[in-house]
């Protein structure tokens, strides 16, 4: 296996004083979640703001009875605007998160020095501090910690917002609307300001190293993970982008006891098909097939392949929003899909788990409706050279493969499985996307199982108010023979085969794009 070398972004050196080291400190950056999610609590904490500087504006006029003066306003007002335009930006999405996070310095620092205007536009009691914390200390020491920020940026805008409470006094003193403290005042008064900035920078250290930590461990060989896409029994799918090509990327992290891997020796035989298995399946060039960057284990031992992103939806989700596709709609669907397995077989490779979740309908360059096969990284590998025949497969160890509505009946009887077991889940998904059911109901998965083994399934014409060709029915029910003989014995027979059928017009670029423009035009984007 190729060794991934990792080429990690430089980190400031603590040791170098000079400003463009200090300048990288400000810019060195958190987790892509981490930043997101700040800069939409940014427009929160705005909001919110405004609502309490307008409460406690009301409460200070309506109860305690202090007069709304030209002054007061000239704070409350800029404050205002200053909090909905950070608002605004934040849920308009015109900004990067990290332009946000930056304008999110000057914001602090200057409803800091707003809040000391109006804290200190009263004259200073004679013979008291005012007691507890300042409201500038409390806001400095709140922001930071609800709007997380890198640590460099985070250092600079606390300092200088604890700077606006005494700037803020200076101001007030000079325009005559207070007097000069005396050392021992301003001592009491500024203390919890400095408490505050000495809290917000551990814990600002604090939040630095789990965040590293926490981006260390989303680190797989060149890849950065940046959001979970899903999850099942298997593993977790995440967004991931690359470090040096900023391309973007699916993660797929599979559990090791997902597959058998139990014990050393046991481990180490899993591991070694693992390889084989994906370096095979990175051999596909189908463009109907999901393309593998790279794969390998991560630090904890679990197994993780690295694919192209995709945007579109699978036909488990089509069906389930949409309803049942045309019958040359899912011709179009199911040739495509076609090509991709008849290269898989043709090198040995069998799927074993064709169904309509693995099958992703996509936006595609500049096509749509383009099918993408799935999971070819747990396929069954035929014929390997050195003794390994036989041996058990990499989905085998320890677990039932398959999914109970879409399994061919050998491989519920733990028969021998070959390319033809792919055919039938092609049936299974032409029934699907027909009629918009499975082939049978059943209860329990065992009971599902049975059915595939025994029963002998009803017509899709019958189960579906949409007019099926009598030979694409024929050629669905062929699929979906329980003996793999009578099936079409390869994925290029059965492509033969939907070409031929009688009466049925082709699904055009145009048609395609109409119905997506109509119902997904969120993923037309960037076509």
């Amino acid at each position: 296996m190729q060794e991934t070398v990792f080429v990690r972004r430089p980190t400031p050196d603590p040791r170098d004083t000079s400003f463009r080291n200090k300048l990288k400190a400000i810019r060195y950056h958190l987790p892509d979640d981490v930043k997101h999610e700040s800069a939409h609590r940014l427009g929160t904490f705005a909001l919110v703001t405004i609502f309490l500087g307008w409460i406690i504006l009301i409460v200070n006029h309506r109860i305690i009875g202090m007069n709304m003066d030209f002054y007061e306003w000239g704070v409350m007002v800029p404050m205002t605007i200053l909090s909905a335009v950070m608002f605004w930006l934040s849920r308009r999405s015109v900004l990067s998160d990290d332009t946000l996070l930056n304008l999110a310095i000057p914001y602090e620092i200057i409803c800091g020095f707003l809040i000391g205007m109006a804290v200190y536009r009263m004259p200073w009691p004679q013979d008291s501090m005012l007691p507890g914390w300042s409201p500038v200390s409390v806001w400095l020491l709140l922001f930071p910690m609800i709007v997380p920020n890198s640590w460099g940026r985070t250092k600079f805008a606390t300092i200088m917002t604890a700077l606006m409470d005494p700037l803020s006094l200076w101001v007030n003193v000079h325009r005559g609307l207070e007097y000069i403290p005396t050392t021992d005042q301003m001592a009491s008064r500024f203390f919890p300001t400095v408490t505050a900035v000495f809290l917000v920078l551990f814990w600002a250290q604090v939040f630095y190293r789990m965040s590293q930590k926490l981006q260390e461990a989303r680190e797989l060989g060149s890849y950065q993970l940046r959001s979970l896409i899903g999850k099942g029994g298997m593993g977790e799918v995440w967004e991931a982008k690359h470090a040096m090509l900023a391309r973007p990327a699916a993660v797929k992290l599979i559990r090791t006891e997902a597959l058998g891997a139990t014990g050393s020796e046991s481990g180490q035989r899993v591991l070694g098909r693992f390889e084989r298995e994906a370096q095979a399946t990175a051999a596909l060039h189908s463009p109907h097939s999901i393309v593998l960057y790279d794969f390998g284990t991560t630090k904890q031992g679990a197994f993780y392949y690295v694919m192209e992103l995709l945007h579109g939806l699978d036909l488990a989700t089509l069906i389930t929003r949409f309803g049942p596709v045309p019958p040359e709609r899912a011709v179009h669907l199911l040739l495509q899909a076609c090509h991709s397995l008849d290269e898989a077989h043709a090198k040995g490779l069998v799927h074993r788990d064709i169904k309509p979740a693995n099958l992703f309908t996509c936006a595609y360059g500049r096509d749509v409706d383009h099918i993408k096969v799935l999971d070819f990284g747990l396929v069954k590998m035929k014929g390997e050279s050195g003794g390994e025949a036989n041996a058990p497969t990499l989905t085998m160890e320890g677990l039932a493969t398959g999914t109970p509505a879409f399994i061919p009946p050998e491989m519920a009887a733990a028969g021998e499985v070959d390319g033809r077991a792919d055919i039938y889940g092609l049936g299974c998904v032409a029934y699907w996307l027909l009629t918009g059911q499975l082939v049978f109901e059943a209860e329990s998965p065992m009971m599902m199982v049975a059915e595939h083994v025994k029963t002998p399934p009803t017509p899709p014409s019958q189960r579906t108010e949409l007019e099926i060709p009598a030979e694409l029915d024929r050629i669905i029910l062929q699929c979906l023979a329980k003996n793999p003989a009578d099936r079409p014995q390869t994925a290029a027979a059965l492509a033969r085969e939907l070409r031929a059928v009688p009466g049925l017009r082709a699904w055009t670029g145009d048609d395609a794009h109409a119905w997506w423009k109509k119902n997904v035009p969120d993923l037309l984007v960037d076509l």
